[in-house]
Protein backbone atom coordinates (compact mmCIF):
# COMPACT_ATOMS: atom_id res chain seq x y z
CA UNK A 1 0.00 0.00 0.00
CA UNK A 2 1.06 3.59 -0.24
CA UNK A 3 0.05 6.59 1.87
CA UNK A 4 -1.16 9.64 0.00
CA UNK A 5 -0.58 13.09 1.46
CA UNK A 6 -3.75 15.06 0.65
CA UNK A 7 -3.39 18.16 -1.51
CA UNK A 8 -4.58 20.48 1.24
CA UNK A 9 -2.96 18.46 4.03
CA UNK A 10 -5.11 18.96 6.79
CA UNK A 11 -6.86 19.72 9.93
CA UNK A 12 -5.86 23.09 11.60
CA UNK A 13 -4.97 26.56 10.28
CA UNK A 14 -2.52 28.73 12.28
CA UNK A 15 -1.48 32.34 11.73
CA UNK A 16 0.43 35.21 13.29
CA UNK A 17 -0.60 38.84 13.17
CA UNK A 18 -0.15 41.22 10.30
CA UNK A 19 -0.21 38.23 8.07
CA UNK A 20 0.12 34.91 9.84
CA UNK A 21 -2.43 32.27 10.76
CA UNK A 22 -2.82 28.59 11.61
CA UNK A 23 -5.72 26.57 10.23
CA UNK A 24 -6.63 22.95 10.51
CA UNK A 25 -7.58 22.43 6.90
CA UNK A 26 -9.58 19.79 5.07
CA UNK A 27 -9.20 16.24 6.36
CA UNK A 28 -6.50 14.73 8.57
CA UNK A 29 -3.53 12.84 7.18
CA UNK A 30 -4.01 9.15 7.71
CA UNK A 31 -1.30 6.83 8.94
CA UNK A 32 -0.47 3.70 7.00
CA UNK A 33 2.24 1.78 5.20
CA UNK A 34 4.48 3.26 2.49
CA UNK A 35 6.20 1.74 -0.51
CA UNK A 36 9.56 1.57 1.22
CA UNK A 37 8.27 -0.26 4.33
CA UNK A 38 10.77 -1.52 6.87
CA UNK A 39 11.68 -0.40 10.38
CA UNK A 40 12.90 3.04 9.38
CA UNK A 41 10.32 5.67 8.37
CA UNK A 42 10.27 5.90 4.56
CA UNK A 43 11.73 8.94 2.89
CA UNK A 44 9.59 8.56 -0.23
CA UNK A 45 5.87 9.28 0.04
CA UNK A 46 3.20 9.68 -2.61
CA UNK A 47 1.13 12.81 -3.09
CA UNK A 48 -1.74 13.29 -5.53
CA UNK A 49 0.72 14.89 -7.96
CA UNK A 50 3.66 12.51 -7.66
CA UNK A 51 6.19 10.94 -5.32
CA UNK A 52 8.55 13.07 -3.20
CA UNK A 53 11.72 12.17 -1.33
CA UNK A 54 12.52 13.97 1.92
CA UNK A 55 15.04 13.72 4.74
CA UNK A 56 15.05 12.18 8.20
CA UNK A 57 16.71 13.80 11.21
CA UNK A 58 16.27 14.11 14.97
CA UNK A 59 13.02 12.21 15.18
CA UNK A 60 11.21 13.90 12.31
CA UNK A 61 10.88 13.78 8.55
CA UNK A 62 11.05 16.88 6.41
CA UNK A 63 9.83 17.38 2.84
CA UNK A 64 10.69 20.76 1.32
CA UNK A 65 9.90 22.77 -1.77
CA UNK A 66 6.85 20.75 -2.87
CA UNK A 67 4.92 22.77 -5.48
CA UNK A 68 1.21 23.12 -4.75
CA UNK A 69 0.23 25.18 -7.81
CA UNK A 70 1.49 25.94 -11.27
CA UNK A 71 4.14 28.69 -11.39
CA UNK A 72 2.15 31.99 -11.45
CA UNK A 73 4.21 33.49 -14.24
CA UNK A 74 3.43 35.05 -17.58
CA UNK A 75 -0.32 35.03 -18.20
CA UNK A 76 -0.87 33.35 -14.81
CA UNK A 77 0.52 36.35 -12.92
CA UNK A 78 -2.24 37.80 -10.67
CA UNK A 79 -4.60 34.95 -11.59
CA UNK A 80 -6.04 32.41 -9.12
CA UNK A 81 -3.69 29.44 -8.64
CA UNK A 82 -3.77 26.80 -11.38
CA UNK A 83 -3.20 23.09 -10.65
CA UNK A 84 0.38 21.93 -10.53
CA UNK A 85 1.52 19.70 -13.38
CA UNK A 86 1.94 16.13 -12.00
CA UNK A 87 5.42 14.70 -12.28
CA UNK A 88 6.85 11.30 -13.11
CA UNK A 89 9.31 9.47 -10.90
CA UNK A 90 10.42 10.71 -7.49
CA UNK A 91 10.79 14.46 -6.96
CA UNK A 92 13.64 15.63 -4.74
CA UNK A 93 12.12 17.37 -1.70
CA UNK A 94 15.33 17.97 0.21
CA UNK A 95 15.84 21.59 -0.83
CA UNK A 96 13.80 24.70 -0.09
CA UNK A 97 11.71 26.35 -2.75
CA UNK A 98 12.37 29.92 -3.79
CA UNK A 99 11.01 32.74 -1.58
CA UNK A 100 8.23 34.70 -3.23
CA UNK A 101 9.26 38.14 -4.55
CA UNK A 102 9.74 40.59 -1.69
CA UNK A 103 11.91 43.46 -0.45
CA UNK A 104 14.67 43.02 2.11
CA UNK A 105 13.82 44.11 5.69
CA UNK A 106 14.33 46.23 7.65
CA UNK A 107 14.70 49.20 5.31
CA UNK A 108 13.18 47.57 2.17
CA UNK A 109 15.79 49.35 0.07
CA UNK A 110 16.52 46.29 -2.08
CA UNK A 111 14.40 43.60 -3.73
CA UNK A 112 16.68 40.53 -3.65
CA UNK A 113 13.99 37.91 -4.33
CA UNK A 114 12.24 38.17 -7.70
CA UNK A 115 11.45 34.54 -8.65
CA UNK A 116 7.68 34.22 -9.15
CA UNK A 117 7.91 30.41 -9.33
CA UNK A 118 7.58 30.25 -5.55
CA UNK A 119 4.31 28.48 -4.67
CA UNK A 120 5.71 25.61 -2.64
CA UNK A 121 5.23 24.12 0.80
CA UNK A 122 7.20 22.19 3.39
CA UNK A 123 5.89 19.23 5.40
CA UNK A 124 7.29 18.18 8.79
CA UNK A 125 6.07 14.89 10.27
CA UNK A 126 6.93 12.90 13.39
CA UNK A 127 9.26 10.04 12.54
CA UNK A 128 6.80 7.43 13.82
CA UNK A 129 3.86 8.49 11.67
CA UNK A 130 3.90 5.46 9.37
CA UNK A 131 2.51 2.17 10.54
CA UNK A 132 0.23 3.92 13.03
CA UNK A 133 -3.51 3.40 12.90
CA UNK A 134 -5.87 6.33 12.87
CA UNK A 135 -5.74 9.94 11.80
CA UNK A 136 -3.04 12.48 12.57
CA UNK A 137 -3.87 16.21 12.93
CA UNK A 138 -2.42 18.49 10.28
CA UNK A 139 -1.62 22.12 11.04
CA UNK A 140 -1.08 24.61 8.22
CA UNK A 141 1.00 27.70 9.02
CA UNK A 142 0.40 30.91 7.07
CA UNK A 143 3.42 33.06 7.86
CA UNK A 144 3.29 36.70 8.86
CA UNK A 145 5.18 39.68 7.49
CA UNK A 146 2.58 42.36 6.65
CA UNK A 147 1.62 40.30 3.54
CA UNK A 148 4.84 41.77 2.15
CA UNK A 149 7.77 39.64 3.35
CA UNK A 150 8.49 36.18 4.73
CA UNK A 151 8.59 32.51 3.78
CA UNK A 152 7.20 29.30 5.20
CA UNK A 153 10.71 27.90 5.48
CA UNK A 154 11.66 30.46 8.14
CA UNK A 155 9.61 28.42 10.61
CA UNK A 156 11.28 25.19 11.68
CA UNK A 157 8.25 23.13 12.69
CA UNK A 158 9.93 20.13 14.34
CA UNK A 159 8.92 21.24 17.85
CA UNK A 160 5.24 21.31 16.94
CA UNK A 161 5.46 18.11 14.90
CA UNK A 162 7.48 15.95 17.27
CA UNK A 163 6.34 17.20 20.68
CA UNK A 164 2.74 17.73 19.54
CA UNK A 165 2.52 14.59 17.39
CA UNK A 166 1.07 16.42 14.38
CA UNK A 167 1.93 17.03 10.75
CA UNK A 168 2.86 20.66 10.10
CA UNK A 169 2.70 22.32 6.69
CA UNK A 170 4.38 25.69 6.14
CA UNK A 171 3.61 27.51 2.91
CA UNK A 172 4.82 30.25 0.65
CA UNK A 173 2.19 32.50 -0.88
CA UNK A 174 2.30 35.42 -3.28
CA UNK A 175 3.21 38.62 -1.46
CA UNK A 176 2.79 42.33 -2.02
CA UNK A 177 1.47 43.33 -5.46
CA UNK A 178 1.77 39.82 -6.89
CA UNK A 179 -0.69 38.49 -4.34
CA UNK A 180 -2.78 41.46 -3.23
CA UNK A 181 -2.95 44.00 -6.03
CA UNK A 182 -6.51 45.07 -6.80
CA UNK A 183 -6.93 47.01 -10.04
CA UNK A 184 -10.08 47.39 -12.10
CA UNK A 185 -8.89 45.47 -15.15
CA UNK A 186 -7.43 42.70 -12.99
CA UNK A 187 -10.52 42.54 -10.77
CA UNK A 188 -12.72 42.03 -13.80
CA UNK A 189 -10.57 39.10 -14.91
CA UNK A 190 -9.47 37.41 -11.73
CA UNK A 191 -11.94 37.64 -8.85
CA UNK A 192 -10.47 37.39 -5.30
CA UNK A 193 -7.58 36.76 -2.80
CA UNK A 194 -7.69 36.23 1.06
CA UNK A 195 -5.86 34.71 5.05
CA UNK A 196 -7.36 33.21 9.09
CA UNK A 197 -9.95 35.87 10.08
CA UNK A 198 -10.73 36.39 6.39
CA UNK A 199 -11.03 32.62 5.88
CA UNK A 200 -13.52 32.44 8.75
CA UNK A 201 -15.74 34.93 6.95
CA UNK A 202 -15.20 33.73 3.39
CA UNK A 203 -18.07 31.70 1.90
CA UNK A 204 -15.68 30.02 -0.52
CA UNK A 205 -13.50 28.70 2.33
CA UNK A 206 -16.30 26.83 4.13
CA UNK A 207 -15.46 23.19 4.76
CA UNK A 208 -11.76 23.56 3.99
CA UNK A 209 -10.64 23.62 7.65
CA UNK A 210 -11.87 22.27 10.98
CA UNK A 211 -10.28 24.69 13.45
CA UNK A 212 -8.66 28.11 13.25
CA UNK A 213 -5.94 29.78 15.33
CA UNK A 214 -5.55 33.51 14.73
CA UNK A 215 -2.49 35.02 16.42
CA UNK A 216 -1.80 38.72 17.00
CA UNK A 217 -4.20 40.17 14.45
CA UNK A 218 -7.71 40.99 15.61
CA UNK A 219 -10.61 39.50 13.68
CA UNK A 220 -12.38 42.84 14.11
CA UNK A 221 -9.84 44.56 11.87
CA UNK A 222 -11.52 46.27 8.94
CA UNK A 223 -10.09 45.84 5.46
CA UNK A 224 -10.08 48.14 2.46
CA UNK A 225 -13.16 48.09 0.27
CA UNK A 226 -12.75 47.37 -3.43
CA UNK A 227 -12.85 50.99 -4.66
CA UNK A 228 -10.13 51.98 -2.18
CA UNK A 229 -7.95 49.04 -3.14
CA UNK A 230 -8.47 49.61 -6.85
CA UNK A 231 -7.47 53.25 -6.46
CA UNK A 232 -4.21 52.05 -4.90
CA UNK A 233 -3.90 49.58 -7.79
CA UNK A 234 -4.24 52.42 -10.28
CA UNK A 235 -1.44 54.20 -8.45
CA UNK A 236 0.77 51.13 -8.78
CA UNK A 237 -0.14 50.72 -12.44
CA UNK A 238 0.76 54.35 -13.17
CA UNK A 239 4.07 54.01 -11.31
CA UNK A 240 5.17 51.11 -13.55
CA UNK A 241 4.06 52.80 -16.77
CA UNK A 242 0.72 51.05 -17.21
CA UNK A 243 -1.45 54.12 -17.60
CA UNK A 244 -5.21 54.13 -18.03
CA UNK A 245 -6.34 53.74 -21.62
CA UNK A 246 -3.91 50.91 -22.39
CA UNK A 247 -4.49 47.20 -21.79
CA UNK A 248 -3.61 47.69 -18.14
CA UNK A 249 -3.90 44.02 -17.14
CA UNK A 250 -1.58 42.89 -19.94
CA UNK A 251 0.85 45.68 -19.15
CA UNK A 252 0.93 44.74 -15.45
CA UNK A 253 1.64 41.12 -16.36
CA UNK A 254 4.68 42.26 -18.32
CA UNK A 255 6.03 44.70 -15.74
CA UNK A 256 9.27 43.91 -13.95
CA UNK A 257 8.95 42.27 -10.55
CA UNK A 258 11.23 44.77 -8.83
CA UNK A 259 9.32 47.69 -10.36
CA UNK A 260 6.04 46.29 -9.08
CA UNK A 261 7.35 45.72 -5.57
CA UNK A 262 8.75 49.24 -5.35
CA UNK A 263 5.52 50.74 -6.66
CA UNK A 264 3.54 48.71 -4.11
CA UNK A 265 5.73 49.98 -1.28
CA UNK A 266 4.99 53.53 -2.39
CA UNK A 267 1.22 52.95 -2.39
CA UNK A 268 0.77 50.60 0.58
CA UNK A 269 -0.82 51.45 3.91
CA UNK A 270 -0.19 49.12 6.87
CA UNK A 271 -2.69 46.29 6.90
CA UNK A 272 -4.09 47.34 3.52
CA UNK A 273 -3.54 44.06 1.72
CA UNK A 274 -6.92 42.35 2.01
CA UNK A 275 -9.86 43.61 0.04
CA UNK A 276 -13.57 43.35 0.76
CA UNK A 277 -15.56 42.76 -2.40
CA UNK A 278 -16.25 39.77 -4.64
CA UNK A 279 -17.27 36.21 -3.88
CA UNK A 280 -14.34 35.24 -1.64
CA UNK A 281 -14.81 38.07 0.88
CA UNK A 282 -18.09 39.85 0.12
CA UNK A 283 -18.38 41.64 3.50
CA UNK A 284 -16.04 42.85 6.21
CA UNK A 285 -14.97 39.86 8.35
CA UNK A 286 -15.88 41.85 11.48
CA UNK A 287 -19.42 42.33 10.16
CA UNK A 288 -19.80 38.70 9.14
CA UNK A 289 -18.57 37.55 12.56
CA UNK A 290 -20.87 39.98 14.40
CA UNK A 291 -23.81 38.63 12.39
CA UNK A 292 -22.87 35.03 13.14
CA UNK A 293 -22.13 34.41 9.46
CA UNK A 294 -18.74 32.79 9.82
CA UNK A 295 -17.41 29.24 9.56
CA UNK A 296 -18.79 27.19 12.46
CA UNK A 297 -15.43 25.93 13.66
CA UNK A 298 -13.70 26.26 17.03
CA UNK A 299 -11.41 29.28 17.17
CA UNK A 300 -8.32 30.02 19.25
CA UNK A 301 -7.46 33.71 19.19
CA UNK A 302 -4.98 35.85 21.09
CA UNK A 303 -2.21 38.42 21.19
CA UNK A 304 0.90 39.41 23.12
CA UNK A 305 0.87 41.60 26.22
CA UNK A 306 3.24 44.22 24.78
CA UNK A 307 2.42 43.95 21.07
CA UNK A 308 3.15 47.53 20.13
CA UNK A 309 6.55 47.95 21.73
CA UNK A 310 7.57 46.59 18.32
CA UNK A 311 5.81 49.36 16.38
CA UNK A 312 5.95 52.40 18.68
CA UNK A 313 9.53 53.53 17.88
CA UNK A 314 8.59 53.95 14.22
CA UNK A 315 5.04 55.29 14.71
CA UNK A 316 4.49 58.81 13.39
CA UNK A 317 3.52 61.08 16.27
CA UNK A 318 0.47 63.29 15.87
CA UNK A 319 2.13 66.04 17.89
CA UNK A 320 5.30 66.32 15.80
CA UNK A 321 4.76 64.44 12.54
CA UNK A 322 7.93 62.44 13.21
CA UNK A 323 8.76 59.17 14.98
CA UNK A 324 9.30 59.48 18.74
CA UNK A 325 12.82 60.16 19.94
CA UNK A 326 14.43 57.47 22.11
CA UNK A 327 14.73 60.26 24.70
CA UNK A 328 11.05 61.23 24.60
CA UNK A 329 10.38 63.41 27.65
CA UNK A 330 7.41 63.28 30.01
CA UNK A 331 6.28 66.63 28.62
CA UNK A 332 6.47 65.38 25.04
CA UNK A 333 4.59 62.24 26.04
CA UNK A 334 1.81 64.34 27.59
CA UNK A 335 1.71 66.52 24.47
CA UNK A 336 1.27 63.43 22.29
CA UNK A 337 -1.61 62.20 24.43
CA UNK A 338 -3.24 65.63 24.12
CA UNK A 339 -2.79 65.59 20.35
CA UNK A 340 -4.43 62.18 20.15
CA UNK A 341 -7.13 62.31 22.81
CA UNK A 342 -7.90 66.01 23.26
CA UNK A 343 -9.77 66.92 26.43
CA UNK A 344 -9.65 63.30 27.61
CA UNK A 345 -5.86 63.12 27.57
CA UNK A 346 -5.69 63.66 31.33
CA UNK A 347 -7.77 60.52 31.82
CA UNK A 348 -5.32 58.56 29.68
CA UNK A 349 -2.39 60.03 31.59
CA UNK A 350 -3.99 59.04 34.89
CA UNK A 351 -4.09 55.42 33.74
CA UNK A 352 -0.66 55.47 32.07
CA UNK A 353 1.49 57.94 34.05
CA UNK A 354 4.99 58.32 32.65
CA UNK A 355 6.62 57.69 36.02
CA UNK A 356 4.99 54.26 36.25
CA UNK A 357 7.15 53.02 33.36
CA UNK A 358 10.90 52.80 32.73
CA UNK A 359 10.61 55.74 30.30
CA UNK A 360 7.96 57.95 28.69
CA UNK A 361 8.50 56.10 25.43
CA UNK A 362 7.68 52.83 27.19
CA UNK A 363 4.53 54.47 28.64
CA UNK A 364 3.47 55.44 25.13
CA UNK A 365 4.07 51.87 23.99
CA UNK A 366 1.80 50.64 26.80
CA UNK A 367 -0.97 52.94 25.55
CA UNK A 368 -0.51 51.67 22.01
CA UNK A 369 -0.32 48.01 23.10
CA UNK A 370 -3.68 48.30 24.85
CA UNK A 371 -5.50 50.50 22.32
CA UNK A 372 -3.29 51.00 19.25
CA UNK A 373 -2.05 52.14 16.82
CA UNK A 374 -1.80 49.85 15.05
CA UNK A 375 -5.21 48.83 16.35
CA UNK A 376 -5.28 45.41 14.69
CA UNK A 377 -2.74 43.98 17.15
CA UNK A 378 -3.88 45.87 20.27
CA UNK A 379 -5.25 44.00 23.27
CA UNK A 380 -8.63 45.74 23.33
CA UNK A 381 -9.21 45.05 19.64
CA UNK A 382 -8.64 41.38 20.43
CA UNK A 383 -11.12 41.53 23.31
CA UNK A 384 -13.66 42.93 20.85
CA UNK A 385 -12.95 39.93 18.62
CA UNK A 386 -13.38 37.42 21.47
CA UNK A 387 -16.77 38.95 22.23
CA UNK A 388 -17.86 38.89 18.60
CA UNK A 389 -16.61 35.38 17.87
CA UNK A 390 -18.19 33.88 20.98
CA UNK A 391 -21.53 35.72 20.74
CA UNK A 392 -23.37 33.25 18.50
CA UNK A 393 -24.99 30.45 20.44
CA UNK A 394 -22.62 27.59 21.31
CA UNK A 395 -19.66 29.17 19.46
CA UNK A 396 -16.47 27.76 20.95
CA UNK A 397 -13.70 30.36 21.35
CA UNK A 398 -10.49 30.07 23.38
CA UNK A 399 -8.70 33.34 24.08
CA UNK A 400 -5.09 33.72 25.18
CA UNK A 401 -2.48 36.35 25.89
CA UNK A 402 1.24 35.60 25.68
CA UNK A 403 2.84 37.47 28.60
CA UNK A 404 6.49 36.40 28.98
CA UNK A 405 8.31 39.72 29.18
CA UNK A 406 11.67 37.92 29.22
CA UNK A 407 11.01 36.67 25.66
CA UNK A 408 13.60 37.23 22.95
CA UNK A 409 12.48 40.33 20.98
CA UNK A 410 11.62 40.12 17.32
CA UNK A 411 13.16 43.58 16.90
CA UNK A 412 15.76 44.88 19.32
CA UNK A 413 15.67 48.66 19.73
CA UNK A 414 18.78 49.94 21.56
CA UNK A 415 16.82 52.57 23.48
CA UNK A 416 17.54 53.25 27.14
CA UNK A 417 14.60 52.50 29.43
CA UNK A 418 12.70 50.68 26.72
CA UNK A 419 12.15 47.03 27.67
CA UNK A 420 10.26 45.44 24.81
CA UNK A 421 8.66 42.68 26.85
CA UNK A 422 6.18 40.34 25.16
CA UNK A 423 6.21 42.27 21.90
CA UNK A 424 4.73 41.38 18.53
CA UNK A 425 6.25 38.13 17.24
CA UNK A 426 7.91 37.14 20.52
CA UNK A 427 5.54 34.17 20.85
CA UNK A 428 7.01 32.44 17.79
CA UNK A 429 10.07 30.74 19.38
CA UNK A 430 7.72 29.02 21.83
CA UNK A 431 6.04 27.18 18.94
CA UNK A 432 8.83 26.94 16.37
CA UNK A 433 12.59 26.45 16.49
CA UNK A 434 13.36 30.11 15.93
CA UNK A 435 15.62 32.77 17.43
CA UNK A 436 17.73 32.51 20.58
CA UNK A 437 17.63 29.33 22.71
CA UNK A 438 14.97 29.35 25.41
CA UNK A 439 15.82 29.32 29.10
CA UNK A 440 14.67 26.31 31.18
CA UNK A 441 11.66 28.31 32.41
CA UNK A 442 10.79 29.35 28.87
CA UNK A 443 11.21 25.76 27.65
CA UNK A 444 8.63 24.68 30.21
CA UNK A 445 6.20 27.34 29.00
CA UNK A 446 6.93 26.37 25.40
CA UNK A 447 6.14 22.72 26.11
CA UNK A 448 2.79 23.66 27.60
CA UNK A 449 1.94 25.95 24.69
CA UNK A 450 2.85 23.34 22.07
CA UNK A 451 0.59 20.85 23.80
CA UNK A 452 -2.25 23.39 24.04
CA UNK A 453 -1.95 24.30 20.35
CA UNK A 454 -1.74 20.73 19.09
CA UNK A 455 -4.51 19.47 21.40
CA UNK A 456 -6.71 22.17 19.90
CA UNK A 457 -5.76 21.00 16.41
CA UNK A 458 -6.68 17.42 17.31
CA UNK A 459 -9.89 17.98 19.27
CA UNK A 460 -11.02 21.60 18.98
CA UNK A 461 -10.23 22.04 22.69
CA UNK A 462 -6.82 23.04 24.10
CA UNK A 463 -7.33 21.42 27.51
CA UNK A 464 -4.83 18.93 28.91
CA UNK A 465 -5.20 16.65 31.89
CA UNK A 466 -1.90 17.75 33.44
CA UNK A 467 -1.90 21.50 32.66
CA UNK A 468 -3.95 24.44 33.96
CA UNK A 469 -7.51 24.35 32.67
CA UNK A 470 -8.26 26.67 29.76
CA UNK A 471 -11.89 27.75 29.80
CA UNK A 472 -13.72 28.73 26.66
CA UNK A 473 -14.35 32.46 26.42
CA UNK A 474 -17.60 33.53 28.09
CA UNK A 475 -16.58 36.60 30.09
CA UNK A 476 -13.67 38.93 30.80
CA UNK A 477 -11.70 36.53 33.00
CA UNK A 478 -11.65 33.73 30.44
CA UNK A 479 -8.39 34.73 28.76
CA UNK A 480 -5.59 32.23 29.32
CA UNK A 481 -2.40 34.00 30.36
CA UNK A 482 0.78 32.33 29.12
CA UNK A 483 3.82 33.28 31.21
CA UNK A 484 6.82 31.68 32.85
CA UNK A 485 6.59 30.50 36.44
CA UNK A 486 7.47 33.27 38.86
CA UNK A 487 5.95 35.94 36.60
CA UNK A 488 2.35 34.83 36.62
CA UNK A 489 2.63 31.37 35.12
CA UNK A 490 -0.20 29.86 33.09
CA UNK A 491 -3.81 30.59 34.02
CA UNK A 492 -6.78 32.88 33.59
CA UNK A 493 -6.28 36.66 33.62
CA UNK A 494 -8.71 39.56 33.38
CA UNK A 495 -7.16 41.13 30.29
CA UNK A 496 -9.95 43.67 29.60
CA UNK A 497 -9.59 45.15 33.10
CA UNK A 498 -5.81 45.17 32.98
CA UNK A 499 -5.82 46.98 29.63
CA UNK A 500 -8.65 49.42 30.53
CA UNK A 501 -10.76 48.22 27.60
CA UNK A 502 -14.00 49.75 28.93
CA UNK A 503 -12.25 53.12 29.13
CA UNK A 504 -10.87 52.82 25.58
CA UNK A 505 -14.32 51.86 24.33
CA UNK A 506 -15.73 55.02 25.92
CA UNK A 507 -13.21 57.13 24.03
CA UNK A 508 -14.37 55.60 20.78
CA UNK A 509 -17.97 56.63 21.38
CA UNK A 510 -19.18 59.66 19.35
Amino acid sequence: MRRSLPRLFGRALLGLGLGAALLAAGGPASAGADDDGGAEPPLVVHTEDGAVRGTMEEGHRLFQGIPFAAPPVGNLRFRPPAPVEPWEGVRDATELGSPCPQPQPPDFATVPWVDEDCLSLNVTTPAGLDGRRGDVPVMVWIHGGFFLVGTGSQYDARKLAVDGDVVVVTINYRLGPLGFLAQRDLSAQNGDVASVCAQLASPTARGLFDRAIAMSFSCTQRYDDLPTAEARGDQVAAAVGCAAGTDVAACLRQAGVEELVRAWLGALSLGGAFVVGGSALPVQPADAIAAGERARVPVMHGNNRDENTYFTPTETLVSTGAPPSPTLTAEEYAAELTARYGDRAEEVLARYPADAYPSPLRALAAVFSDAGPPAMVSTCAHVDAYEALSAPRRARVYAYQFRDRTAFPLADFPFPGYPEGAQHGSVLPYLFELGAPLTPEQQELSATMVRYWTAFAATGRPNLHDAPAWHRYRDDEDVQGLDVEGSGGVGAVDVPAESHCDFWASLAQP
